[in-house]
């Protein structure tokens, strides 16, 4: 059995077995990967599912630790010749390794229109009859998900089963190359279109 008050991720499993363990988070687990979990981009509010079925195959886009979790909790607090450590709770960290591409694949089709990449300014080459010439082409500013805290909070709210809604903020982005600077650079880009 596992000690008393041992808990993995929010989860008391203080007394339990450890395979009743395993049952009870693995069906907290499935419902998280199931429901899936409210995403909010500006004003639009859809549900992240987090596994999908491929051709009768579950494929799921979170992996939840389970196995190592478990083993802590049974070896947790087996000096009982601390007294004091039976009554101080012991939290098990549930790991969670979220395969962001599928994820952020799932977030482009249920927010289509949302993202748009900026794009640099370019050059249009033409040759004249004294030789090569260029103009330059516009770029344009975009607008960018902001990944790195939305898999945080992600994995944050998986990891102790909350399912509240996340935002996923999307910021504005300008291009690396903007039509200023490619008209600074046109003479260089013409010397190397003739190399």
């Amino acid at each position: 059995r596992i000690a008393p008050n041992v808990f993995i991720g929010p989860v008391e499993v203080s007394g339990m077995d450890p395979e009743l363990a395993r049952q009870i988070l693995q069906t907290h687990i499935d419902a998280m990967l199931t429901n899936g979990i409210p995403i909010r981009v500006g004003e639009q509010t859809k549900t992240l599912t987090l596994a999908t079925f491929v051709s009768g195959d579950l494929i799921e886009d979170v992996d939840f630790a389970l196995d190592e979790a478990i083993e802590q909790a049974k070896i947790a607090k087996r000096t009982w010749l601390l007294l004091p450590s039976i009554w101080s709770q012991t939290h098990i960290p549930l790991n969670a390794t979220i395969t962001q591409d599928n994820v952020k694949q799932t977030v482009y089709r249920q927010f289509s229109n949302v993202e748009t990449l900026s794009v640099s300014a370019g050059y249009t080459f033409y040759q004249t009859q004294t030789g090569w010439a260029a103009d330059v082409t516009p770029g344009s500013s975009g607008r960018e998900f902001q990944w790195n805290a939305f898999f945080s909070d992600l994995e944050n709210r998986l990891v102790n089963f909350d399912r509240s809604e996340i935002p996923l903020e999307v910021q504005a982005t300008q291009p690396v190359v903007n039509q200023t600077i490619a008209e600074e650079l046109k003479l260089q880009a013409l010397v190397w279109i003739t190399l």
